[in-house]
């Protein structure tokens, strides 16, 4: 209701080219939409002749248990956004989508001098292969990931929320969970009890007060549990100001 809101505002309306979206906002604290968000953008894009992008960057190739996390909501964009896990290492971005649209720019009017390097394509159908292997293990590591967090969470109630889907997690800080008032401290205080044991993390976030999770989807699951032990004894360690 907000998007078509903002949509239909009169110094806009009639001239929104495009509405680009993550499946999951990564750097903004995995955040996953409810079901009915992205069918219903998809409805309104197709009524105001709106192009849906789809940003897979970070959430795409199996991080969600899905091949492209928009899967999840039977949605299907207008040009879909890929990098990163594509390329396996190697600097590769991708831009796929509909002939409607894709089909509309004159012949050499869109490219670069580095577009299609031979050894990143290489790698990149090589990482592509590897993934859709591992995806099936997907749903062992979630549960994995969504038990232990559940029960940090059970723990210590300076954790306001856990929230992830696949691969693909956050744990939120906060000083109270009642007013959810962000602790971006702790949330940093657990980053450098983490290197303490052995663990990089992210923090995430409009306020950076989340930790997030994105282990390879490949990963032995007793590694996993390790490192979940170990954050969990990171947050613990800086909970008790012993953090640097």
């Amino acid at each position: 209701e907000e998007i078509e809101r903002l949509i239909n505002q009169p110094e806009v309306a009639g001239r929104v080219a495009a509405i680009l979206a993550e499946p999951v906002q990564g750097e903004g604290g995995m955040i996953v939409p409810p079901k009915e968000f992205f069918p219903l953008l998809r409805k309104l894009c197709d009524a105001h002749g709106i192009v849906l992008v789809d940003d897979e960057v970070q959430a795409g190739m199996g991080r969600t248990g899905k091949l492209w996390a928009i899967e999840h909501w039977n949605t299907i964009p207008d040009i879909l956004v890929s990098g990163k896990a594509v390329g396996g290492g190697l600097p590769f971005g991708g831009v796929t989508g509909k002939p409607a649209v894709m089909d509309l720019p004159a012949p050499g009017s869109l490219g670069g001098t580095f577009g299609g390097n031979p050894v990143v394509c290489a790698a990149a159908l090589e990482s592509i292969d590897v993934i859709q292997k591992a995806l099936p293990k997907t749903k062992k590591l979630e549960g994995l990931i969504r038990k232990r967090l559940d029960e940090i969470f059970e723990g210590h109630d300076r954790v306001g929320e856990v929230r992830g889907i696949g691969a693909m997690w956050a744990l939120e800080f906060v000083k109270d969970r009642r007013t959810k008032e962000p602790d971006v401290e702790l949330a940093r205080a657990v980053q450098l009890a983490g290197l303490k044991n052995g663990l990089i993390l992210l923090t995430a976030g409009f306020y950076n007060n989340c930790i997030r999770l994105l282990p390879p989807i490949n990963i032995p699951l007793p590694f996993m549990a390790k490192a979940l032990d170990l954050l969990e004894d990171s947050l613990e360690l800086a909970l008790a100001g012993k953090a640097s």
